[in-house]
């Protein structure tokens, strides 16, 4: 996952211990260990001058044990547990989310191939697949790094596209894991072409309004400035649709969330609300390689350790 990014809402939770049925005392003393670690990595963040303010929630089931706000956001605001702020680190688990929804709906299956919904893309060094740019191993090249800063204004999600595929792979899918931005751009693309709708619509119908979140969203009245894109238009399902573009595709600029919408956003996918069993299991499972080496990572999402217990992390941890 990318590192922390100033005033992104940050959600660790102990899932994979809870599901483990471990003890009470276990689980206070691991939230307890949770509880020391953030701390002590917002106290280096800030010093670092890596982060303007942070909201951290922990919980152990539906109790919620920390809600804490800290630093400020711009404009002097005081960050708060509901307060939305700009979260667009959040935009790739959900995207991948939304990948499993339609795996569990079978209009998407994990070793399908990007060529097989999207024609144009295919690289000579393989075929790359659903599950390989869930769980970043495909070998595509990021598109940030070879998008020089000033023609990134006038990038859109079809250039970028065009970028992904020109670049080829550096390594053969499958063999190696390692975190690129152009994952999360096919398979955004993908999800666009097998629903007929944009991706932003998709996650709003899908997810967040299927979890009942209440300050989460894309263009959310009140929420912090965002950086203004041009409006470009994309062919979705047969129809030329007017859609926001600039810097990040899939209108990631203009997404926002509450530290306690992500609390919310947990117990959806834990309770069954979001995804089906054998999907959220392959969204926090641990992944391997081809060669059975284990990659750390889920299907959209970082495997953690809180002391001697595993979990898993989204919304701009490292």
């Amino acid at each position: 996952m990318p590192p922390l990014t100033p005033t992104t809402a940050a959600l660790l939770s102990l899932t994979a211990l809870l599901a483990s049925g471990a003890p009470r005392q276990d689980a206070a003393d691991a939230s307890d260990a949770l509880t020391t670690h953030l701390k002590g990595e917002i106290k280096r963040s800030m010093e670092e001058g890596n982060l303007e303010g942070m909201v951290v929630v922990i919980s152990i089931g539906d109790q919620v044990l920390l809600q804490e706000g800290r630093g400020r956001l711009p404009g002097g605001r005081i960050a708060e547990p509901d307060q939305p702020v700009r979260a667009e680190v959040l935009v790739e688990p959900l995207t991948a989310i939304a990948a499993l929804q339609l795996v569990g709906e079978g209009k998407l299956a994990l070793d399908q191939s990007v060529h097989s919904v999207l024609e144009d893309l295919k690289w000579e060094e393989g075929e790359v697949t659903v599950q390989q740019l869930l769980g970043q191993t495909s070998g595509l090249i990021g598109w940030d790094a070879a998008l020089p800063p000033h023609e990134r204004a006038g990038a859109t999600t079809a250039s970028l596209l065009e970028l992904v595929k020109g670049q080829g792979l550096e390594s053969t899918p499958g063999t190696c894991f390692s975190y690129s931005e152009s994952n999360a751009l096919v398979l955004g693309a993908m999800i666009e072409a097998v629903t007929g709708k944009p991706l932003h619509k998709v996650i709003t119908a899908k997810i967040l309004e299927a979890a009942e979140l209440e300050s989460t969203g894309f263009g959310l009245d009140g929420a912090p400035p965002t950086v203004e894109g041009s409006v470009g238009t994309r062919e979705i399902g047969g129809d030329l649709i007017a859609v926001p573009e600039g810097v990040h595709p899939f209108q990631e600029d203009d997404f926002c969330a509450s530290a306690l919408d992500l609390l919310r956003l947990r117990l959806a996918l834990s309770d069954g609300t979001l995804l089906g069993e054998a999907e959220l299991e392959a969204f926090t499972g641990p992944r391997r390689l081809a060669d059975g080496t284990p990659t750390g990572y889920g299907l959209g999402v970082n495997q953690t350790l809180v002391g001697d217990h595993a979990g898993v992390s989204l919304g701009g941890t490292a």
